[in-house]
């Protein structure tokens, strides 16, 4: 578990600069970790003058300096009292304040919610809650509340001011005069016609009340702000941006860089943004990087509250420019950029994050994906934070693979997401993979006991396999390894792969569609897996599978549909095991001739289990006119397959295993027609 002190050259623990958001550097015993500068900086506007040079990088420090007797802190700087100074940690509404100690003691700083005195500002509308019914829209705006929030947050927020409580009202309410730079902000806001003077009988005839009485008669003769005849742009139309429509959302604004405001910090890698030109909220993560969090249980839960509270004393409700970079589970990846620098690089930095290595791919340039991995390893050089007494490689880490892309010829279609490919000519070539991020039908639990075959049985499995099958079996295919899964309980080792086609599947539904998890979900035919954030193993093309599965549900394809159609289920009759119903089907296939089939299993060279579509029946067949060596498995014991014979199989199974096929019965032996 990670420690707060209370004392400490670390920003978030130690406030410096009482002015600043972000303190000045410590000496450095170490030169500073040399990173190539190649952050986003330069894209922010020209107009945007920081107050004070950006800290993302800490000095290294080799040896820890020697422990020092604890220091009394000032219980000014660490508490909030009736009367003292404080930093504005954020602008609720035109006349309500939360503050915040100038330092923490053993964590976070204290707050405090405040009201100024003698004013009542417009009240700001609320977006429906989880408790609010379906025909709730929350509520609107009061004329101006925009307004005045803004003015007193670009302000005041971040900054030093001095408080004095008056009143103490029920539920602790705090009523108080709030200065700052020697002004009163009720004056202040008053006098810019964006609150109304609010009646306080113990300040009535006093010199402080006649004054503010003054501003509020200068501001309605100006006509200013409440008191101005136009109203028509006073009211935020306020357009919540939700998973319905984020992806949409995402598309119009990917690549571009806009103002904006965090409204919230939720952890420190997910932030409530606002976009104040067209008055959007949503909810976003920083593409690249993921902090602890408090809410799983996995992580450590003081230090996800030190990430959190180290992006909201730099970024809650600051001016930031943001970059739509992609998206993950119908929330936009952003990447802030503020004044100060990259606010992902900093929590990298002094290790409040990981580099994550699916939602890195999102960054626009290999240069600041380097950087990002430059500076993950010298923290964990250093040991900090989040790489405090780590291994060197994370359990969950994936293991090396000798190829990351080459060709393959798939040979067998095993399920919906497993497939068998041959990778070169030797014996070991033949690797199973499973298609990433992805999940074929789901199983269905009957209430008969009787033994079933998934692949008939099953929703949709046939159809899944069927589709693959067509498309892809002895055919060659591009394959790119996104990660391998370590061994977990019953299930082995499982190397996750995007796999693309030469060419789309056809069929009419999205025929140029060549990634073949993603062709499989669009029509129905398989989910995509919905990944925990701090889960790195996943597919890199994780947001198209995604917009996959939205188009499948929308048109209530395969398993979205709203009633499963008929076909879903085969029922196939198995003639291996009687030989009657052989014999029943057996004049019926010679008059037949050439019979259309799928080799669904090989025994041996000569030994196969067939499926014939027409007929719906699935028979055991031998070739006539030859034999072939036995190979392990089906009657031969281990140790006693002949020569040759596991080379046999693996020959007929290139050649016709999951292929469409023409077979002739001439007679029945047994069970085995010939």
């Amino acid at each position: 578990m990670a420690t707060i002190e209370s004392v400490s050259p670390d920003p978030i623990g130690d406030m410096n600069s009482i002015h600043q958001d972000i303190p000045p550097a410590p000496p450095s015993l170490d030169p500073p970790i040399s990173v190539p500068d190649t952050s986003f900086a330069s894209q922010l506007t020209k107009s945007a003058t920081p107050s004070a040079p950006y800290h993302p990088v800490q000095p290294t420090y080799k040896q820890p300096p020697a422990p020092q007797a604890p220091q009394q802190q000032d219980r000014s700087l660490t508490e909030l009292t009736d009367k003292g100074d404080a930093i504005v940690k954020q602008v609720i509404s035109g006349d309500t304040l939360l503050i915040r100690a100038q330092k923490g003691l053993n964590g976070p700083p204290t707050e405090q919610q405040i009201t100024l005195t003698m004013i009542q500002g417009p009240k700001l509308g609320r977006r429906p809650g989880p408790r609010d019914t379906d025909s709730s829209e929350g509520t609107q705006d009061e004329p101006y509340a925009w307004a005045s929030r803004e003015f007193l947050r670009q302000l005041v927020i971040g900054e030093l001011v001095q408080y004095s409580v008056e009143i103490t009202v029920k539920n602790s309410k705090k009523i108080a005069k709030v200065m700052y730079n020697n002004e009163n902000l009720s004056e202040k806001i008053v006098r810019a016609g964006l609150a109304k003077l609010r009646e306080q009988p113990s300040k009535k005839g006093t010199e402080e009340y006649d004054r503010i009485v003054q501003f509020k008669e200068e501001a309605e003769a100006l006509k200013l702000g409440m008191y101005s005849m136009v109203t028509t742009d006073s009211i935020r139309n306020v357009q919540t941006i939700n998973q319905d429509t984020s992806t949409q959302f995402v598309d119009k604004h990917k690549g571009k860089i806009l103002d904006g405001i965090v409204e919230q910090v939720l952890n420190g890698n997910t932030l409530r943004l606002c976009i104040p030109s067209t008055h959007q909220n949503f909810t976003a993560q920083i593409t690249g990087i993921r902090c602890p969090s408090r809410d799983d249980p996995q992580d450590d839960p003081e230090l996800g509250l030190r990430a959190k509270y180290a992006v909201e004393i730099r970024l809650l409700q600051r001016d930031v420019k943001i970059r739509f970079d992609g998206i993950n589970n119908q929330v936009p990846l952003v990447t802030i950029l503020h004044v100060r620098g990259n606010i992902a690089e900093y929590l990298i930095q002094e290790g409040f994050a990981r580099v994550m290595q699916w939602s890195q791919k999102h960054l626009p340039d290999q240069q600041t994906r380097d950087k990002y991995k430059q500076l993950e390893n010298a923290a964990k050089q250093k040991g900090v934070k989040i790489w405090l007494g780590a291994p060197p490689l994370s359990s969950s880490q994936s293991y090396s693979t000798d190829k990351k892309k080459y060709q393959a010829k798939v040979l067998e279609i095993v399920s919906a997401e497993q497939l068998i490919l041959k990778t070169g000519d030797k014996q070991d070539s033949i690797q199973k993979v499973f298609l990433s991020s992805t999940r074929g039908p789901p199983r269905k639990e009957f209430e008969s006991s009787r033994p079933t075959r998934a692949l008939y049985d099953q929703p949709f499995f046939f159809e899944a396999r069927e589709f693959l099958r067509k498309w892809l079996v002895g055919k060659k295919v591009s394959v790119e390894v996104d990660y391998t899964r370590p061994p977990q309980d019953q299930y082995s080792e499982r190397i996750c792969v995007t796999i693309i086609a030469p060419q789309g599947a056809g069929g009419g539904t999205n025929d140029n569609v060549k990634n073949v998890a993603e062709a499989l979900i669009i029509r129905g035919l398989g989910l995509a897996i919905r990944h925990k954030g701090g889960d790195d193993l996943r597919s890199q093309h994780l947001d198209a599978l995604m917009r996959a599965e939205g188009i499948a549900k929308d048109e209530g394809r395969g398993l979205h549909a709203k009633k499963m159609p008929d076909n879903a289920i085969l029922k196939v009759a198995e003639l291996s095991t009687d030989v009657s119903k052989a014999r029943t089907f057996q004049s019926s296939l010679q008059r037949s001739g050439r019979v259309k089939a799928v080799v669904e299993y090989v025994t041996s060279g000569n030994r196969f289990r067939v499926y014939i579509p027409k007929e719906q029946i699935l028979i055991s067949f031998i070739l006539t006119g030859i034999s072939c060596p036995k190979g392990p498995g089906g009657p031969v014991q281990q140790g006693q397959e002949e020569p040759y014979g596991i080379d046999a199989i693996n020959f007929s199974k290139e050649k016709v295993l999951q292929h469409d096929v023409s077979i002739i019965i001439y007679l029945v032996c047994g069970f085995m027609p010939l």
